[in-house]
């Protein structure tokens, strides 16, 4: 809803609270009851939830990550892909004096 003024609000919040349940408001008030959703909300394929959701990831903003989580998005699916393990060049072992190299005219069998 949209007010201008308190008293405005005043009058919305009472008509609001005057019907019993979600969608029959006064026009302008749209409400919806997620206790008893059946499915999870309507917003994971829109490209907006998408940036939403990265931007909070970015900033570190893991409350907020974890109440749309709890609210039935669908976050795991929006989050930026992760690339995955990164590459990490081991040293050489430092219990042989010289390295294995296995090669062309090679066994492998050391010498």
């Amino acid at each position: 809803m949209t007010v201008r003024t308190v008293a405005e609000l005043a009058d919305a919040l009472a008509g609001f609270a005057a019907h019993p349940g979600p969608g029959t408001g006064p026009a302008g008030v749209r409400s919806a009851d997620l206790r008893t959703a059946a499915g999870p909300p309507l917003i994971e394929g829109l490209e907006e939830t998408r940036a939403y959701v990265a931007a909070l990831w970015q900033g570190g903003r893991l409350e907020q990550l974890t109440r749309l989580w709890l609210a039935g998005v669908d976050v795991c699916a929006v989050l930026p892909a992760h690339p995955g393990p990164a590459a990490v060049e081991l040293p050489a072992t430092v219990l042989r004096p010289r390295p294995l190299e296995l090669g062309p005219g090679t066994d492998g069998a050391p010498q």
